[in-house]
């Protein structure tokens, strides 16, 4: 396991200020009565001395607002890291997951991170690195995983170089539709008013409303890029519909 932070998250200079801490395993693990366990060897079993328990090793020392979280997980446990962590307000904690027999996770994460540094971008967002991983995952034969554990923004990391890329302006690479309930129903002044809002959204945070539904619970259905998404989905009353979807058609033209 490799722990790199940037500083004691207790020095912070400013009020605002986070520390980044970094959390990487690329080991054998497996599940131990129903928690995630990491095992020494492929052969380890749940009886196994030579296992630890992720839950109590990742989360235990996670008390402090001024501490991001980043776990990147490139293992044999093929499901989400359990989603138990203490609920602190504005902090953020970021899992992905899973192995391919042909390519291994942290290598193409390595390689995605190389190729935007080369390119000439300012800093990193790995949702949005999520994004590319999960639309080239036919290709790569890869299947990453993504969850915010906690908040509601992604860890951004800056890169080093004389880079002059923002990459907020970078056309999305996977869209997405899901569904946002809303308690009280909006006239057609306030959904005109919410369209006017969305258009002026920047790219790579950009909404689109394609549908609504009245009903006791008026049902907006949204388009986004996947990783504006991936930081609201566990937000309470957020459900994805779809991935990588195209314009709507019209049913009317199918009659």
């Amino acid at each position: 396991m490799t722990l790199s932070t940037n500083s004691n998250p207790e020095l912070t200079k400013h009020e605002n200020d986070h520390t980044l801490l970094i959390v990487h395993y690329a080991g054998h693990a497996f599940t131990k009565n129903g928690q995630l366990t990491f095992a020494e060897t492929a052969t380890a079993t749940a009886t196994s001395e030579k296992t630890i328990n992720a839950d109590t090793c990742l989360f235990k020392a996670i008390k402090t607002v001024h501490l991001d979280t980043l776990l990147i997980l490139d293992h044999c446990y093929m499901g989400n890291i359990p989603t138990r962590a203490a609920t602190i307000p504005d902090r953020h904690t970021s899992p992905r997951n899973r192995i391919s027999p042909e390519n291994t996770f942290t290598a193409k994460l390595a390689e995605e991170i190389s190729r935007r540094q080369r390119s000439g971008h300012t800093y990193i967002e790995f949702s949005d690195v999520y994004q590319t991983l999960k639309s080239d995952g036919e290709r790569d034969k890869l299947h990453p995983t993504h969850a915010l554990l906690v908040g509601i923004g992604s860890v951004v990391l800056p890169l080093s170089g004389s880079g002059i890329i923002d990459p907020g302006t970078i056309v999305p690479v996977c869209t997405v539709l899901f569904s946002v309930s809303v308690t009280e129903g909006l006239t057609k002044e306030e959904m005109g008013q919410l369209r006017a809002w969305m258009r002026k959204l920047p790219c790579y945070a950009g909404l689109e409303l394609d549908r609504a539904y009245p009903g006791k619970a008026m049902c907006l259905v949204l388009r986004s890029a996947l990783s504006v998404y991936t930081k609201l989905h566990r937000v309470q009353g957020y459900a994805l519909i779809a991935e990588g979807v195209g314009a709507p058609v019209e049913v009317d033209c199918l009659v």
